[in-house]
């Protein structure tokens, strides 16, 4: 039994809701909106600007395949549910259409003219985003230079008594401000490109099939000391997993470029990682949050 008229009218609300959730955790619109108004306090703001502005390519739109796919998904949910609870049934088929639209939408978009050209099309796409990945890494790595930077100098003036006490804590809590805002815009980022891979892995894996999309990791095991106490040099070799033989891809450029884009998003990654630690005394003892201010015996603790 079908959805009736005034089941259907609230499928269409569930749609607009569906389609409010998909898109409201988007990337804010305005570089205000994404790294704040520039107050003359970072003096790392220009390398945060530069990370931005290259990092918001990741944020376009590579077609309004989603969007289709949620109010593809509402209908289908309205029609099936047989006039039961329609509007929870539209929203579910909803979400779930967005979510195979957004992977499978750019794709099918290419499809629009012939194979060989959809193929060539999504190697174009990809070689400007492994160019643009670059620019995000290079910029990425300045910033965190620059506020490693900032950590430094901020110590360093403190054990010359360049700076009190009270004015080097405030100056190191407003560069972990700052700090966190970066890993804020970067992590936005990296949602976006979570988004994007998608959509490549799943046009790489139509072109080359599925298992070019999946990486197995190769686990090793470490040698075993010998009885005597010493490392074994005539023992065998420690068992190993060997990951099951691909076939070679179809289109061998399409796999490299997707392979490529994948090491550049761990090195993304990296970074991020580097930006986490740039305050913490663990893991650089340079830009640590306690310092000895000199010739005082005093040892003072940030945060």
């Amino acid at each position: 039994m079908y959805a009736k008229n005034g089941d259907i009218k609230k499928s269409l609300v569930a749609v607009v809701a569906a389609c409010f959730l998909l898109t409201s955790c988007a990337t804010p619109l305005t570089q205000s909106g994404r790294i704040g108004d520039d107050n003359g306090d970072d003096a790392c703001r220009a390398n945060v600007v530069a990370l931005d502005s290259t990092g918001n390519f990741f944020a376009e739109d590579m077609v309004k395949g989603a969007v289709i796919g949620a109010a593809g998904g509402a209908l289908f949910g309205a029609l099936v549910s047989g006039g039961k609870d329609v509007g929870k049934a539209a929203a579910i088929g909803a979400v779930t259409g967005g979510i195979a639209g957004a992977a499978a939408g750019y794709w099918q978009h290419k499809l629009e003219q012939n194979k060989d050209q959809a193929i060539l099309s999504v190697k174009n796409d990809l070689q400007q985003e492994n160019a643009q990945l670059d620019k995000v890494n290079q910029a990425f790595s300045a910033l965190n230079a620059c506020r490693g930077r900032q950590f430094a100098k901020i110590r360093t003036d403190l054990k010359a008594k360049v700076v009190t006490v009270q004015q080097a804590q405030s100056q190191w809590a407003l560069q972990r401000k700052f700090l966190e805002r970066d890993i804020n815009l970067a992590e936005m980022i990296d949602k976006n490109l979570t988004k994007r891979g998608e959509s490549y892995d799943f046009a790489n894996q139509q072109v080359n099939g599925p298992e070019q999309a999946t990486a197995v990791p190769v686990q090793t095991t470490a040698p075993q000391p010998s009885s005597s106490g010493g490392s074994s040099t005539t023992m065998k070799p420690p068992p190993r997993h060997v990951p099951p033989k691909k076939s070679e891809p179809k289109d061998k450029e399409l796999a490299d470029l997707a392979s490529t884009r994948g090491h550049k998003c761990v090195e993304f990654d990296r970074n991020k990682q580097i930006a986490s630690n740039l305050d913490k005394t663990t893991e650089n003892p340079g830009f640590d949050a306690a310092a000895l201010l000199k010739g005082s015996g005093q040892y003072v603790r940030f945060g």
